[in-house]
């Protein structure tokens, strides 16, 4: 049997709350009967309280004991080692965590332990089933890891956790390994980072993600999906926004940032806003920060926080956030963003809007004009100055997938690389297909009718296009000139030049590029055919 625990501290700040350790991944099935249990040793708490977490965050309670109430195994340490078992049906089909811990007051102090935890068992059905231990322990530090085994009809795990709390969120390390007769899968997470390395018969992938688990209600508050969730004044003359990416000045350090310069003279005030209105809880603390900085020749900028009533955004209460004038910013080369502390009162919504009121009176008003902001977060509590956390709706990452045929890398925004043996591909949002880095050109002469009609020729391309989809190969033609020798006077008529597709059989890849030309003879303005050359241009 396992003799290493899990260890439960409070968490560095005290205040009523609950404090509990989390599960890696697992699911529940509605009308289904479980057993959770552990062994379980108390410094001070006697009820304990589990949870379920579900993956939006929102947590329901399986239920709670009285620790004392449960069978005593043995005495380490000065301290009763109680057998746990608590017995559920569920009310939901989730995929989520299980959270195992209680309620903490100020009667506790900040990182005092509270609980350790060995053999922790979640079952299906109502038979308790006794934990099992296989043959293989880590063997590292007591009351840090819980190392198990668990030998499965058809693969064998093996899992590490080490458990943190703090004010803010619960943050879970881990590594596992598994082995099945098809793959073997290597994870190593952080509840905000996380990699996987699978290892199949034919294939490898890794997946290396970064999100978090926190309570930043603020979308895109760092910018790195452009200014998506964001709105402003209509640009103009004097006033312009946009978002920077890999700013570096100011201590930005890289960071996306969101600037607006307003050039005209101060009074006159230009904003930057959230598209949409963020949806908190009525009275409560929330904790608003951000980054910014105000170019030294701007006379004034602010930022409020608006309560609103509905989603679309009134104005119900204001707070105003800022007043910063040329020259200030916030501790950037510190990472201390400016903090402000609010409640919601009565009010269900909230929304931002940063001022620019223009520049100083005298002042060289084409440069040093910029307000910039970056790293906006609103956390549920008074947390204070923390460093940014993103929306737990977001993340951003790539996986890697390796085969005998290509290396392939997807972003989490759609866009994905890869090279292989048919050659490299790349897409990104918003192109039209995908692009191959693939160049041709190639000089083409065509002898015309006389006529308007086109004619064609076709064009084979060079076998480095016999990987590329068809339709994925882009043909333009250009006019390099034309030719015909009369002996006599002639007036130009027309020429064009045009493509026509790409297609492939069975002897390669090919591109139709034709033209159409004619001159008129000045004896008696009848039309003859001309010698067009061509420049045919091949991308993929």
């Amino acid at each position: 049997m396992s003799t290493n625990y899990i260890r439960l501290s409070a968490p560095p700040t005290i205040f009523n709350c609950y404090c509990g350790l989390v599960s890696s991944d697992t699911n529940l099935i509605n009308e289904k009967e479980y057993i959770i249990h552990f062994k379980c040793i108390s410094y001070k708490p006697s009820n304990i309280v589990v949870r379920f977490k579900k993956k939006d965050n929102t947590e329901i309670t399986l239920g709670q004991f009285n620790i004392e109430s449960c069978e005593i195994l043995k005495i380490v340490n000065n301290k009763n080692e109680y057998y746990c078992i608590l017995k559920f049906r569920s009310t939901i089909t989730a995929e989520g965590n299980i959270l195992i811990g209680t309620n903490i007051d100020n009667t506790y102090v900040a990182n005092e332990k509270l609980l350790d935890i060995r053999e922790v068992a979640l079952q299906k059905g109502g038979l308790l089933l006794p934990y099992t231990q296989g043959a293989i322990d880590l063997g590292k530090e007591i009351s840090e890891l819980n190392t198990k085994i668990e030998q499965l009809a058809d693969s064998i795990s093996l899992k590490a956790s080490k458990i943190e709390t703090n004010i803010m969120e619960e943050r879970v390390s881990s590594a596992e390994l598994k082995i099945s007769p098809n793959q073997i899968t290597t994870t190593v997470m952080e509840s905000n980072k996380f990699t996987e390395f699978k290892q199949g018969i034919d294939n490898f992938q890794f997946q290396i993600k970064q999100g978090m688990n926190s309570t930043n209600v603020v979308r895109n508050g760092n910018f790195k999906n452009g200014y998506n969730h964001w709105n402003g004044h209509q640009t103009d003359s004097n006033f312009y926004w946009d978002v920077y990416t890999n700013y570096e000045s100011y201590g930005f350090n890289g960071r996306s940032v969101l600037s607006m310069k307003n050039t005209n003279w101060y009074s006159v005030e230009k904003s930057i806003y959230s598209h949409n209105c963020y949806e908190v809880e009525k009275n409560t603390d929330y904790t608003l920060n951000f980054h910014y900085c105000v170019e030294k020749n701007i006379q004034e900028c602010r930022v409020f926080l608006v309560l609103s009533n509905t989603l679309e955004g009134d104005s119900a209460k204001v707070y105003s956030v800022l007043n910063a004038f040329g020259g200030q910013q916030s501790d950037l080369r510190n990472d201390i963003p400016h903090t402000f502390k609010f409640n919601t009162e009565d009010y269900k919504y909230v929304w931002l809007r940063f001022d620019n009121l223009g520049m100083k009176l005298n002042s060289e008003w084409q440069i040093f004009n910029w307000f910039s902001i970056t790293d906006i977060a609103i956390y549920k509590g008074d947390v204070g100055a923390i460093k940014f956390l993103q929306n737990p709706n977001e993340s951003y990452g790539n996986v890697v997938k390796i085969d005998e045929d290509k290396i392939k890398c997807d972003f989490e925004n759609g866009s994905y690389n890869s090279i292989g043996r048919k050659g490299n591909r790349w897409y990104a949002p918003g192109m039209e297909y995908p692009y191959h880095f693939l160049s041709y050109h190639e000089a083409v002469s065509i002898t015309t009718d006389g006529t308007s009609n086109y004619i064609t020729r076709d064009i084979k391309l060079p076998a480095r296009f016999n990987y590329v989809d068809p339709n994925e190969i882009s043909i333009t033609a250009s006019l390099k000139g034309w030719y015909k020798y009369k002996g006599e006077m002639f007036a130009l008529e027309s020429i064009s030049v045009s493509t026509a597709r790409v297609y492939r059989n069975e002897s390669g890849t090919y591109a139709q590029v034709a033209a159409y030309g004619h001159i008129r003879r000045s004896s008696d303005f009848g039309s003859e055919g001309l010698q067009v050359n061509i420049t045919l241009h091949v991308t993929a």
